[in-house]
């Protein structure tokens, strides 16, 4: 199965301020240039912000599905999902090179490559205390979120350097030094210098942080080129009825949510000017358990 969708919204600006090759040498040199407003394509007027409806994405997948209705009661179902989501929009953010909008087309941020879940629903056999017992639950299994790596700063000089909003990315050194996650070996978090030697480069200031105005095109790393920590959540439900009386009944039910009490954590801070870039800083919910009792009448 699959879709495509066309005239997506993306945020572009219609009075830039352009930076050129020259002007960002000038500047990793410590030297002047013109500011932001004489840089603009008009300096008579402030930025301008359109939101045009060209953006493209595209989602194609493979999908299995089993149920079963097997003995002693037991119910079971299972379904995997592989499956592929690339565009260039995600809503809401800003080109790195406003003059080659295709250099954002990667992997959207709700791309998930695999997706499994069984569910299930089990009684327990027989009349006694032990008999009645309703088992039922869902536990699944999904691939991490993807992210990508920003400078943090206003490299392209477009004027833009919020996180929510820009999208300047670092040049890719495939050689540099990585070091992830020294529990899980994958990238929930991750630690690589910046001075140069690590996987992603970009100009420095003299006090070894991101550099802005220095980069005219942005870098070539791609958005969203890397992927964060899987997820896995195991939810369980145990619920019996008990007759008290003809007309009255009474229900116990105990709901648990992260059973295992598995840590989803997310991407790791992704932001080469932010002191705590390549560590994990998302809090993931532990396990709650439920008791309840209803009574019928």
């Amino acid at each position: 199965m699959g879709n495509r969708s066309y005239h997506l919204s993306q945020r572009v600006s219609s009075n830039p301020s352009v930076l050129t090759p020259a002007q960002a040498q000038l500047v990793i040199a410590m030297q002047n240039i013109p500011t932001l407003t004489q840089r603009r394509v008009n300096p008579q007027w402030g930025m301008r912000t359109s939101i045009e409806m060209v953006g493209t994405n595209n989602y194609n997948a493979g999908y299995f599905k089993f149920d079963r209705r097997l003995v002693n009661g037991l119910l079971i179902g299972a379904n995997y999902t592989w499956s592929a989501s690339l565009g260039d929009s995600d809503g809401g953010t800003r080109l790195q090179d406003e003059k080659n909008r295709h250099l954002e087309y990667g992997r959207n941020g709700n791309d998930r490559p695999h997706r499994f879940v069984v569910h299930y629903v089990w009684q327990t056999p027989g009349k006694r205390f032990w008999g009645g017992w309703r088992v039922s639950g869902v536990s699944q299994w999904q691939s991490g979120r993807p992210f990508g790596i920003i400078t943090g700063v206003d490299s392209n000089g477009d004027g833009t350097s919020t996180i929510t909003t820009s999208l300047d990315r670092p040049d890719y050194n495939p050689r540099g030094v990585l070091r992830l996650d020294p529990v899980t070996g994958d990238w929930r978090s991750f630690s690589t210098p910046i001075d140069g030697s690590g996987i992603f480069l970009t100009p420095l200031t003299t006090a070894g942080t991101p550099l802005q105005y220095s980069m005219p095109f942005g870098g070539n790393l791609g958005r969203n080129t890397f992927r964060g920590p899987g997820f896995a959540l195991w939810n369980m439900s145990v619920m019996k009825p008990f007759t008290i009386t003809e007309r009255i009944r009474l229900e116990l039910r105990a709901d648990s949510t992260n059973l295992f009490n598995h840590r989803n954590f997310g991407p790791p801070n992704a932001n080469m000017n932010a002191v705590n870039f390549g560590r994990n800083e998302s809090n993931p919910p532990s396990r709650v358990i439920l008791l309840g009792a209803k009574i019928r009448f």
